[in-house]
């Protein structure tokens, strides 16, 4: 096994004892997915989300910085997904709906910490974006990376409504 292959076998075993870890801590919601995503947010690693591998953390490590992470940013509340027919949600639904939106899954996090680029704003994880919901604008860090069409971001804003009906979304500037 060359070095590279052991921090990615490595990296594995750390991220699944670091899920295991953090459910234990309340964190339900993880996966090792999510734990990925993050860590590619985190160490800016967008380009080349396998440099991830090279850090050579171990399970602490990775607790650490997701757990510093939802501390900045907020838990999520729930994911959103478009193609979910309105009519098959139950009320059991209302804490976790995912919602997809030409194959992008978006996450609104209540009480974001952070409050840019709009309170509240939603997740894109696998696309490292964030988005206004007041005008669409995508950014990736605070960078504005693109502009989502009027047509998703109001469709995005009436499942939210559905959804989460006491959060309050900012205004339509589009």
């Amino acid at each position: 096994m060359t070095k590279k292959e052991a921090l990615v076998f490595q990296y594995h075993q750390h991220a699944e004892l670091a899920r295991k870890e953090l459910i234990k801590e309340g964190f339900s919601f993880i996966d090792v997915d999510l734990i990925w995503q993050i860590l590619i947010y985190e160490l800016d690693h967008y380009d080349v989300p396998t440099e991830v591998f090279f850090h050579e953390f171990n399970t602490n490590d990775i607790v650490e910085i997701i757990k510093t992470y939802f501390a900045q940013y907020g838990m999520p509340v729930c994911t959103l997904d478009l193609s979910i027919p309105s009519d098959s949600i139950g009320e059991d639904d209302l804490e976790k709906a995912d919602i997809r939106n030409d194959g992008q899954k978006w996450r609104v996090h209540q009480n974001d910490a952070d409050p840019f680029p709009s309170n509240p704003h939603a997740h894109n994880y696998s696309k490292h974006q964030k988005l206004h919901l007041g005008n669409g604008k995508l950014y990736r860090k605070t960078v504005v990376v693109g502009v989502m069409s009027k047509k998703n971001l109001k469709i995005i804003r009436e499942k939210i409504n559905q959804r989460l009906s006491t959060l309050i979304l900012p205004v339509l500037e589009v």
